[in-house]
């Protein structure tokens, strides 16, 4: 099946989203960028169709090859904070350092009724590689004023299941 059919809709602003094929911890999708970028966070949305579908806690690794995943500075463990209130509602995961990568690899720790979401990349500007400053004791990025993290909607995957 093409990327983007039925079940495989991951992009942020699809009309439904990618389910894994089993509800179980482990499941995984991994999104190539098409080439090495300065990744600052992630986004994850429920499902569109069917917002009550909504990943809880995601764990994120990054690459150079998609063969060797390395876990974000801080462990990657996130817990996303959606509610299933809204297929409009969206959640910005920002990493504790800036991560430089490929590829970026949600893998499902938690979930609501059945695994699935749409999901996205924080990207820092090339202009600002360094715009995350860290802000340890909050737990929150600050960032350069002129930072404006863009998502990055083009890129294919591969998934588990």
């Amino acid at each position: 099946m093409a990327p983007g059919a039925r079940n495989f809709q991951s992009t942020l602003d699809s009309g439904h989203a990618w389910v894994a094929k089993t509800d179980a911890a482990g499941q995984w999708i991994t999104l190539d960028l098409g080439e090495n970028v300065t990744t600052v966070g992630v986004v994850v949305r429920p499902n569109a169709a069917e917002p009550t579908l909504y990943v809880k806690e995601v764990k994120i690794y990054v690459s150079d090859d998609n063969v060797t995943f390395r876990s974000i500075k801080g462990g990657g463990h996130f817990s996303t904070g959606l509610t299933g209130a809204s297929s409009d509602e969206t959640a910005k995961l920002y990493f504790s350092a800036a991560e430089p990568a490929r590829y970026v690899k949600f893998e499902v720790r938690a979930w609501s009724r059945s695994i699935s979401l749409r999901c996205g990349v924080l990207v820092a500007p090339r202009d600002l590689p360094d715009a995350v400053v860290l802000d340890p004791p909050e737990g929150r990025a600050r960032h350069h004023p002129n930072y404006r993290p863009r998502t990055v909607h083009r890129y294919t995957m591969n998934m588990s299941g």
